[in-house]
């Protein structure tokens, strides 16, 4: 049994991250939290003041552990050339939102939460989502060039953030299962980590693709 408060607490974001990634926000509850964490269910209004507040915690905790695994950078320094730090982050993203077990709570809550938003993570979510939009926004204005207008490159990264996001949806709505329609897209544990390195690779051509010929379109308009 944990006997700190910093024990107690760890243990109570690390059981909501596995209950909340599981259920959701609004079918999780504390008994379940608590029996998860095998404290006393008054823990969590202790140590966070209520479910809210953990929800907070534990989404911070999410990205954190996710973004440590796999950073939106890959590793690259800013002088790596564009098309390289895209494919990076589309690597970090499918694997962020798709990966089993811990390191896929923050896809999984990521997930539940566009499904059935709720008001509780809008200023976490403001810190999260923002800092990852910007510099996948400038990844995309390398790549487009000069010529781009500032809304076709909103546009091209939203449409390749939504590519990566939409799986991690699908994913949580059993949308891969073996009787469903997408059945062998996401693959099973035994080839998983080959699998999403094809899965990533594909976003990465086809986006790669959409975005330079936009590019070629605006060059042509200009000339």
């Amino acid at each position: 049994m944990p006997k700190t408060h910093k024990e107690v607490k760890d243990r109570l974001i690390e059981a909501g991250m596995e209950v909340f990634s599981e259920k959701g926000y609004r079918n999780a509850t504390i008994a379940q939290i608590c029996s998860q964490a095998e404290v006393n269910i008054a823990s969590v209004n202790y140590y966070f003041g209520s479910k809210d507040r953990l929800y907070q915690e534990v989404w911070r905790r999410a990205f954190a552990i996710a973004l440590e695994k796999y950073p939106l950078d890959g590793g690259l320094g800013e002088d790596a050339p564009p098309e390289d730090q895209l494919r990076a982050f589309i690597q970090a993203k499918v694997y962020q939102l798709l990966n089993p077990g811990k390191l896929g709570s923050a896809g999984k809550i990521l997930s539940n939460e566009l499904s059935q938003e709720t008001e509780i993570l809008k200023e976490i979510k403001h810190e999260v989502i923002l800092p990852m939009a910007e510099l996948l926004e400038s990844i995309v204005r390398k790549i487009l060039g000069s010529n781009a207008q500032e809304r076709q490159v909103k546009l091209c990264a939203m449409s390749i953030i939504n590519q990566c996001i939409v799986l991690g949806v699908m994913q949580a709505k059993g949308a891969f299962g073996p009787k469903n329609i997408f059945s062998g897209v996401i693959p099973d544990s035994k080839n998983r980590e080959a699998g999403l390195e094809k899965i990533a690779e594909h976003i990465y051509q086809f986006s790669l693709a959409g975005i330079r010929k936009i590019a070629e379109n605006c060059q042509e308009q200009k000339d």
